[in-house]
């Protein structure tokens, strides 16, 4: 199953958009400020971590909340919205696991689901502004309505997340028509989990040697893609075995070197049957010690020359992290045992842009490379167990 076409509605720059998204890569290109992280940004709204804020409505909408805190009566207030529609093959078992979306009476080869965030009791959310504030002797307020919502997660205590199935029906004269279906809160929500999965690759523009930043060091992006995807094959044991060893060595140094202060602090306190003896032992593991203990180096081979990440440009470090995450993400998917997600969206946000679009079709073939070689991996790690 394929997403193959999305539209967004009332999210910023976008009050009405619709995108087609092919069948491997996608690229949004355009000037600054053109809608490109928006894009993006709503489906880590609707489908990651971060969200919603007021000023994620269209600047077109504000006024209908304005107008709704003064004395214009609405029934409801704008949503922002994300329709998603997937392509679908009926004969396979991705068909049953959506079945739930699909209308009476449609193509089955196309479902989409509509996800829309907005106020849920207008009325309860325009009381509780008035009582926090009153009108003045002209009918004015402190704040707008608007600016009421930008504080104190008003606009989240009073909004919420709404699902309906997609249906497309002809009209008179020719054309589609668009129709939801309300869903479920809980059954819209198991739905999506189940069909899609969505990951990010942020641009790394503070990827550096400095101590003060040693997290955001590449060796710390190597660490986390070790601990979950090497952990599951026989390197792992094979890691610990080696840790293991070093850990014996460094106990057996560690209580050479600490016997005198030990024996010290033993004998500080009152003798008791109950007494315990003080231990220091060595507790290094594979992804602790790949983490803060390792060093990336950049080797040229001609010369015999070491250089650490420090002396290397942000731009190629920028490229071997999103090679990285991309794998990472896409083993992560793989190895997701039940009810892995149908389809898995991976944003890369820049990939240099200032390389000539030859070259970025270039970086993105060499990404689908690992992306592959990660399949294969996963096979053969499926195949052996």
């Amino acid at each position: 199953m394929k997403l193959s076409a999305v539209s967004i509605r009332n999210f910023r720059r976008l009050e009405a958009v619709a995108i087609d998204i092919e069948d491997k890569e996608t690229i949004f290109v355009g000037p600054n400020n053109s809608g490109k992280t928006s894009a993006t940004a709503i489906f880590r709204s609707f489908l990651g971590e971060r969200d919603f804020k007021i000023h994620d409505f269209a600047i077109a909408t504000m006024a209908d909340f304005d107008a709704f805190g003064g004395d214009a009566e609405a029934t409801s207030l704008p949503e922002i919205s994300l329709d998603l529609w997937f392509t679908i093959d009926p004969n396979t078992i991705a068909f049953g696991r959506v079945f739930t979306l699909l209308p009476k009476l449609s193509d089955f080869t196309r479902v989409g689901i509509r996800l829309s965030y907005g106020v849920e009791e207008p009325r309860k959310l325009r009381d509780q502004y008035f009582a926090a504030y009153p009108a003045d002797a002209d009918g004015s307020r402190t704040k707008t309505l608007s600016q009421y919502m930008s504080t104190d997660n008003n606009l989240s205590r009073h909004s919420a997340v709404r699902y309906a199935s997609l249906e497309e029906k002809a009209v008179e004269g020719g054309g589609l028509e668009v129709h939801a279906n309300p869903l479920d809160p809980e059954e819209g929500r198991r739905l999506l989990k189940h069909l899609v999965r969505v990951d990010f690759v942020d641009a790394q523009r503070n990827i550096n040697d400095d101590d003060s930043s040693r997290s955001n060091r590449l060796s710390s992006a190597f660490a986390s893609y070790y601990r979950k995807n090497l952990e599951q094959t026989d390197h792992a044991a094979e890691a610990h075995r080696v840790i293991d060893e070093n850990n014996r060595k460094l106990t057996d140094h560690y209580a050479k070197q600490f016997d005198p202060l030990i024996s010290l602090i033993k004998d500080l306190g009152v003798p008791s049957i109950n007494d315990r003896e003080l231990r220091i032992i060595s507790s290094l593991s594979p992804e602790t010690a790949l983490r803060g203990n390792t060093e990336l180096l950049y080797v040229d081979p001609g010369r015999a020359h070491e250089l650490p990440e420090l002396y290397n440009g942000l731009g190629f470090k920028n490229l071997i992290y999103m090679a990285i995450q991309a794998r990472h993400f896409h083993s992560q998917w793989l190895l997701t045992a039940e009810n892995r997600p149908l389809c898995h969206l991976i944003f890369i946000e820049e990939p240099e842009v200032h390389l000539h679009a030859q070259v970025q079709q270039t970086f993105i073939a060499n990404v689908w490379s690992v992306i592959d070689q990660s399949a294969k991996a996963a096979g053969h790690a499926y195949r052996d167990g």
